[in-house]
């Protein structure tokens, strides 16, 4: 992605701003360690003559040389400029090139040097050659500062001024292939067979090249660990360590092409090999060291658990099921389960035996070349072990999904979950250098001492998160992690410090906790391998420190994965001799506290451009001038850095010191919008990848001008103007709100005029006329429909709801019916039975209809009901007036029929007599025809029955017996009375006789019956029929009115009826 794959990186340099710079023959670029190279035209930005870049040197100025096939290039502060041929040098290529200890340039080009001081060019007095006149010199300055100039034959150094011819001992024929300088003092000189470190002429080291390896042209680099490497035109790559040992890098060692062109270190130690044709091959230290991360089954590089060994050896297990031996670096099969099956942890205990822990297969030993199940068996059948430890008294821990066991001897005791309230499976354990135990279970610390099992309250920022993992260092100092970050020291006394993510702690789990024994905390994570300095830490709880700077380990430094979790014990170990080796999903992962250099590197940030409303501008001198009415700047920034660019952060502010930092993020460019008018300054700094921040921040400064209308005799003038509109408007407002109002009083005096005549004429109505809200309470009642419920004709004092206002029967109805149908429709009309204010039923004709609003929802309900009690009284009467013209028609005809029968019972009567008066008193026929007679007697009273209903009649006042006649009237009320009501008489004795018609007496009995028949209407009852002699001493008032003084007789019917309803 660098853009250099097919391009040949002829020389390389890196600047004081950390960009890596690539020379090739077709022009230059450079990288930051994010974007892709973009290669720059020296033609264009330089004018060069052609694109070649042959060599390159940064000057201590921060500036950067380039040696062209016609010409000197130089770049400063994104300027660029070429020395063309002239006066002082005839051009040509430039064929090397350096920097004196005073800062200036010496540079070969042809047979002549030549020395830029300034931006002059002189020529620089060379010592005469005898021979080999046409090679070009190649200037080299030692760590003295002795200038030392080759041919390809003949080698010279200067000090004070005078140059000497240097011999080598022992150089032979062979040609010069490179001088270059020498870290640990004196120079390297490099011929065809061999290389070798001069100091005062006299040979300090020396390494002889291979057979194969002989090169006209070479490129070293001696780097800061103390590696040299030599790079052939023609022949690869040699590194020889600082021991001597030899490394040959060719293809088959991962070199793509072996025309090494240059050789560069830069300041992070990354090592940059130029290849012809083939780009540049970035070589960076890598800090972790991988095992079987390369195997062809990928559950044969899960490994879960690594244990130590016999001294000099450790011991691993995988996914597969595998137990390996790692001893002298060499790694060897010791045992296998059958059938496979993944071991989750292993333990070698001190008689030898290697324990292991089957995934839900339970507890197996190494037996031969096979893993044995040896128990024990849980309640749950076989147990699950998650950690195996073997502490100082030789007793093993087991931990398991269901508490723990412990192992002594072949036999094993069970301490099962719920042994403590917060006891549940054990997954991670530590010992304290005193013997006592550390279990973590679920969100719960637990020690173990001889006294027994109690638990640790570990504080931390959510009670409820589980714990992650233990550690115990020399001091007893207990340290635990959790899931999804966080880390609690608790000290040897009780007292306990919880650190969270504003310290520095990483925000995600860290498990399993590894202590290095030289001050360092690990953790393995999904995000690489973490390491924590603990006297940070420490002096973090004692508040002596702000916070800690981890240490993040990953892919880049070697990791096969990021993800390094091991959720089982034990997961990493460290080695006598200082090696921490860590169980990851890919290999075995090997790291060194020596190896462990934190990258104190600190790579200036830089602002790079600012696009203007999406036009590309560049600082000058740190300042910059946007247009007028800027909408939108973005402010992008880099930080060189090739080792681990991801992990490089950036923080930024607004307007200098005051301001607060922004929050740490790869983002490499600031977004402002709408800046108002007026001088900003952008500050923005940086860390590298292993978190040191850079204390000298990159800054800009953005001036905004204003518009011509935002300056200040633009806005005084508009003041005025403003002022003048101002006033004028306001008049006008004025005049506009007196005129609206005037409006406003018209409109409601006519909407109050509208509104008074509509309540009025609701209040004349005589139906009830009542609204509802949307929730169904009542809002208001005309003085009818308060009337009708008898309410006072004020508001009534309680509120008014459909329970209060219906009847229960018909609540149901409202509920079911009346809303459906309201909501559906929007009217209903029917049947309503209202509650009266005595709770009586009140039957109404009702019309309610639903209003809505434009949203359809419900806004009030209206409800006319009519009191249809009058209009069922006038049915009722109506219905009497018509029965009674019934009656009295049958009572006509009924009558007509009568006097007819009553002649004819005349006839039968008297002829009847005759005959019984001419027949002898004890004649046979008598007693026949006294049956006749006694018959048409019968028919006869009968007939004056029929007359007496039909009032044909005349009245006929005579001194009656009333008890007979009364008698004679409730039989005929037996004909219908029903079988659920008892009549009962009662008569005062002796009762006197009374003048009056027996016929009208025989009707009021028939009629006051049947209306107390009527009454009880069907239901259970009792009627009275009472008979009594009153005293009326003077003329009669209320019920005696109109009665002279006297006495009377008094008849009443009364009956258990409902009576009749008030009006």
């Amino acid at each position: 992605g660098s853009g250099l794959a097919d391009t040949t990186a002829r020389s390389m340099a890196q600047t004081r701003d950390g960009f890596v710079w690539i020379g090739t023959f077709g022009g230059v670029g450079r990288l930051d360690g994010t974007t892709p190279m973009e290669t720059l035209s020296l033609r264009s930005v330089a004018g060069a003559s052609n694109e070649a870049c042959i060599v390159m040197v940064p000057d201590r100025a921060g500036r950067l040389w380039i040696g062209g096939e016609g010409e000197l290039i130089l770049r400063e502060e994104n300027r660029w400029r070429a020395f063309h041929p002239d006066a002082s040098w005839p051009g040509g290529s430039v064929e090397s090139m350096v920097e004196t200890p005073e800062g200036d340039i010496l540079f070969g080009a042809g047979t002549a040097l030549y020395q830029v001081v300034g931006k002059k060019i002189s020529k620089v007095i060379t010592p005469v050659r005898e021979s080999d006149e046409a090679s070009p010199w190649r200037p080299a300055f030692d760590a003295e500062g002795t200038l030392w100039l080759r041919s390809d034959t003949l080698l010279f150094s200067r000090r004070g001024g005078v140059w000497r011819t240097e011999r080598i001992p022992d150089r032979g024929q062979e040609k010069l292939n490179g001088v270059f300088r020498a870290r640990r003092g004196g120079v390297w000189i490099s011929d065809a067979t061999r290389i070798r470190r001069v100091v005062q002429g006299a040979v300090m080291e020396e390494h002889r090249y291979p057979a194969d390896f002989r090169d006209p042209l070479i490129s070293l680099l001696e780097d800061d660990q103390g590696w040299l490497w030599v790079g052939g035109f023609l022949q690869g790559l040699i590194v020889y360590s600082p021991d001597g040992a030899e490394r040959r890098v060719l293809a088959r060692q991962g070199l793509s092409h072996t025309h090494i062109t240059s050789l560069l270190q830069d300041a992070e130690g990354n090592v940059f090999v130029g290849q012809g044709a083939g780009g540049a091959l970035q070589l960076t230290h890598r800090r972790v060291r991988m095992f079987m991360d390369d195997l062809a089954e990928s559950s044969a590089s899960r490994i879960t658990s690594v244990t130590p060994g016999t001294p000099g050896e450790i011991l691993l297990a995988n996914d597969l099921g595998q137990i390996y031996r790692r001893a002298e670096g060499q790694l060897s099969l010791v045992a296998a389960a059958d059938p496979p099956g993944s071991v989750q942890t292993v333990c070698r205990t001190r008689d030898g035996t290697i324990w292991a822990g089957i995934e839900s297969r339970g507890l197996a030993r190494v037996r031969g070349t096979h893993l044995e199940l040896v128990g024990p068996v849980g309640p749950e059948g076989e147990i699950n072990p998650l950690a195996l430890h073997e502490d100082r008294s030789g007793q093993l821990w087991i931990g398991t999904e269901h508490g723990y066991y412990l192992g002594r001897n072949g036999s094993f005791t069970h301490v099962p979950e719920g042994t403590h309230p917060d006891l549940y499976g054990v997954a991670h354990m530590a010992e304290g250098p005193g013997g006592e135990m550390y279990l973590e279970s679920l969100d719960s610390v637990f020690r173990v001492t001889p006294a027994g099992l109690s638990k640790i309250d570990v504080v931390r920022e959510t009670p409820e998160t589980h714990v992650s993992a233990l550690a115990v260092d020399a001091a007893t100092n207990l340290w635990v992690s959790f899931r999804r970050g966080g880390l609690t020291l608790v000290r040897p006394d009780g007292r306990q410090f919880a650190y969270l993510a504003g310290h520095g702690i990483p925000a995600y789990t860290l498990s399993p906790l590894l202590l290095d024994g030289q001050g360092g905390l690990w953790g393995a994570s999904s995000f690489g391998l973490n390491w924590i300095d603990t006297q940070v830490l420490q002096a973090v709880a004692e508040g002596r420190a702000p916070g800690v700077h981890p240490i993040r380990l990953g892919r880049e430094d070697g990791l096969a994965l990021n993800n390094t979790r091991s959720r089982c014990e034990p997961g990493a170990i460290a080695t006598p001799d200082g090696e921490l080796l860590f169980a990851t999903p890919k290999g075995l992962a090997s790291v060194t506290r020596r190896s462990l250099t934190l990258l104190t590197n600190q790579p200036p940030t830089l602002i790079r451009e600012i696009f203007v409303d999406n036009l590309r501008l560049y600082a000058t001198n740190g300042a910059l001038s946007l247009p007028a009415g800027t909408r939108a700047t973005r402010v992008t920034f880099t930080a060189a850095s090739l080792t681990a660019p991801e992990r490089v952060l950036f923080q930024y502010r607004v307007n200098g010191g005051s301001a607060a930092w922004s929050q740490p993020s790869t983002q490499r460019y600031l977004d402002l919008y709408h800046l108002a008018p007026t001088t900003y300054e952008v500050e923005v700094r940086s860390c590298n990848s292993d978190g040191i921040w850079n204390a000298t921040p990159a800054r800009v400064r953005l001036s905004i001008p204003p518009f011509y209308w935002q300056t200040l005799p633009f806005r005084l003038s508009l003041g005025v103007a403003v002022a003048g509109l101002l006033a004028l408007a306001t008049w006008d407002l004025q005049r506009r709100r007196l005129a609206q109002r005037r409006e406003r009083v018209e409109r409601e005096e006519q909407l109050l005029g509208e509104k008074a005549r509509s309540a009025a004429l609701i209040d004349a109505t005589s139906d009830l006329v009542m609204f509802l809200d949307p929730l169904q309470k009542v809002t208001f009642v005309n003085r009818a429909g308060l009337a009708l419920l008898g309410q006072p004709a004020a508001p009534p004092d309680v509120e008014l709801d459909p329970e209060g206002l219906l009847m229960p029967n018909t609540l149901d109805g409202w509920r079911q019916v009346i809303l459906s149908t309201l909501s559906e429709k929007g009217i209903w009309v029917g049947p309503l039975a209202l509650r009266g204010p005595s709770g009586e039923p009140l039957p109404t004709a009702a019309v309610v209809m639903a209003h809505r609003n434009k949203d359809q929802t419900i806004q009030f309900y209206s409800a006319v009901c009519r009191d249809l009690r009058e209009e069922n009284r006038r049915r009722e009467l109506e219905g009497q007036l018509q029965q009674a013209h019934k009656m009295e028609a049958l009572g006509t005809l009924a009558g007509g029929i009568a006097h007819d029968f009553n002649n004819i019972l005349t006839a039968i009567t008297g002829n009847t007599q005759l005959a019984m008066a001419d027949l002898p008193p004890h004649h046979p026929t008598q007693s026949l025809l006294a049956d006749v007679h006694h018959g048409a007697q019968r028919a006869a009273e009968l007939v004056r029955h029929i007359l007496t209903f039909s009032r044909q009649q005349d009245h006929n006042r005579r001194p009656v017996d009333l008890e007979p006649i009364i008698h004679e009237g409730l039989n005929l009320l037996r004909v219908g009375l029903p079988s659920s009501i008892r009549l009962a008489t009662r008569f005062a004795s002796p009762l006197p006789s009374v003048l009056a018609d027996p016929t009208e007496i025989h009707q009021i009995v028939v009629n006051l019956g049947s209306n107390a028949i009527h009454a009880m209407r069907g239901r259970s009852g009792l009627l009275t029929m009472s008979v009594s002699v009153v005293e009326i001493p003077h003329p009669g008032d209320g019920e005696a009115q109109g009665l002279r003084p006297g006495p009377h007789v008094r008849l009443q019917v009364s009956d258990t009826g409902e009576g009749i309803p008030p009006a």
